[in-house]
C-alpha cells in the first residue's frame, strides 16, 4: 500500500536537518563522502549497507554530528537486538503500536529481501493489539481502526507507505498558520498545520538517528510541518525546503492530479533549487546523498534526475559541482526547467 496520490511526504532529499549539522560544507573527505553513502542507503531503506559504509570509515576524521551519526547507527543496527527506550512513558496500548513499527522497521532495513515477512508480522501483531476489532482483510483495514484507536486517545498519526517502508508518524499538537508563498510560476496561499509532541517521526527518523527524516507533507491542499526538524518558521530553510516544496505539491495536485509520485517530487525539487539562495549548499548535500534509479524510491529518484537536468541545462559535466555556477544562473537554470516541465504537462493533459 502507498499513501494516497493527495499525500506527498517531504523527506529524504527535501527534509528538514538537525540544526548545526555538518551538511553546509561540501563532502570533500573520504570519511564524508563515505557518510554521505551510508546516509543515502538508510534513506532508500537498506540499514545493512549502510552499516558497512559506517564501518569502513576512519572514525578519528569525524567530529560533531557525524561521529554522533556513526556511534548511534551502529549501536542501534549493528547489535542483534536494540532495546532503546521508547522515552516518555506512554499508555500500554500506544506503547505496544510504537514497538511493534520499531520492530518491523528494524527488520525491514536490515533485510530488505524479509519486507513482505515484516509487513505480514506487522499486521498480525497490530491485528492482535487492536484486540480483533478488525474483520476486514488487508493492511487498509489495519491501518484504519488504528487511527481511529489513536484519535480516541488525542493523537493525531500519518500512516500508509512512505517510499519504500510503512510509515507511522504520531503526534500531540497540531497549530494552524497561513502564508503567502512565493512559487516560480506565482505566489500562492498555504494554509499549514504546524505539528509538535512527537511520539514517532517515521521510519526516516528512525534509519538516520534523526540526522534525517520526515519534514512534512501535502494532503488535499493542506500543508503540514515537522516542527522539530526546522531550527526556525522563518529561516530560509523552513521558507524554501518546507513552504516552497509543499505548496508546489499541493498546486500540481490541483492541476495534474494523475502524476506519480517521483514526477512530484521532481517539480518540488526544482522549486527549491530555484529559489534557494543561502542554503544552496545545503539543498545539494541532500539531493546528492540520495540518489536511485528506482521510481518506487520518488526522492532518490528524482534527485538523480534534478541533478542530471540542471548540470545538462548549464552545459556541465556529469559530476560538476553545482555550487560553483553563478547563484542567478543555478535559479534561473532549475526555474526554466520547471516551467519547461509544466509546458509539457499542460500540453499533454489537452491532447
Amino acid at each position: 500500500m502507498r499513501l494516497p496520490a493527495t499525500v506527498i511526504v517531504l523527506l529524504l532529499a527535501s527534509i528538514g536537518s538537525v540544526s548545526g549539522a555538518a551538511e553546509d560544507r561540501p563532502n570533500n573527505s573520504a570519511a564524508q563522502q563515505a557518510i554521505a553513502k551510508a546516509i543515502g542507503s538508510a534513506l532508500q531503506a537498506d540499514v545493512r549497507q549502510a552499516l558497512v559504509e559506517l564501518r569502513a570509515v576512519d572514525a578519528s576524521q569525524l567530529s560533531g554530528v557525524e561521529a554522533r551519526l556513526r556511534n548511534c547507527v551502529l549501536a542501534r543496527f549493528g547489535q542483534q537486538t536494540s532495546a532503546e527506550p521508547l522515552g516518555p512513558k506512554l499508555d500500554p496500548f500506544t506503547e505496544g503500536v510504537v514497538e511493534h513499527y520499531l520492530s518491523y522497521w528494524r527488520t525491514a532495513l536490515l533485510d530488505p529481501a524479509a519486507r513482505p515477512k515484516a509487513l505480514a508480522q506487522l499486521e498480525t501483531n497490530l491485528r492482535s493489539t487492536l484486540d480483533s476489532k478488525v474483520t476486514a482483510s488487508g493492511f487498509e483495514a489495519v491501518e484504519q481502526e488504528l487511527r481511529r484507536q489513536l484519535n480516541a486517545r488525542d493523537y493525531h498519526v500519518l500512516l500508509g507507505q512512505t517510499g519504500l517502508l510503512q510509515e507511522f508518524m504520531l503526534w500531540r499538537q497540531q497549530t494552524s498558520v497561513t502564508y503567502r508563498v512565493r512559487l516560480p510560476e506565482g505566489e500562492q496561499e498555504a494554509r499549514v498545520e504546524v505539528l509538535d509532541g512527537f511520539v514517532s517521526r517515521g521510519w526516516t527518523d528512525y534509519a538516520t538517528c534523526r540526522y534525517r527524516g520526515t519534514g512534512g507533507w501535502a494532503k488535499d491542499g493542506v500543508l503540514f510541518a515537522v516542527r522539530p526538524r526546522y531550527a526556525s518558521l522563518d529561516n530560509e530553510e523552513f521558507q524554501v525546503t518546507f513552504l516552497g516544496h509543499e505548496t508546489q505539491h499541493a498546486v500540481d495536485q490541483r492541476e495534474f492530479p494523475d502524476l506519480q509520485p517521483w514526477q512530484l517530487e521532481y517539480r518540488a525539487k526544482l522549486v527549491e533549487l530555484a529559489l534557494a539562495d543561502e542554503t544552496r549548499a545545503r539543498v545539494l548535500t541532500k539531493f546528492s546523498e540520495d540518489q536511485g534509479e528506482d521510481p518506487a524510491s520518488p526522492h532518490s529518484y528524482a534527485n538523480r534526475r534534478v541533478l542530471r537536468d540542471v548540470r545538462r541545462s548549464l552545459d556541465l559535466g556529469v559530476d560538476a559541482d553545482l555550487n560553483q555556477p553563478p547563484l542567478a544562473s543555478l535559479q534561473q537554470a532549475a526555474a526554466d526547467l520547471l516551467r519547461a516541465d509544466g509546458t509539457r504537462l499542460r500540453s499533454k493533459s489537452r491532447l
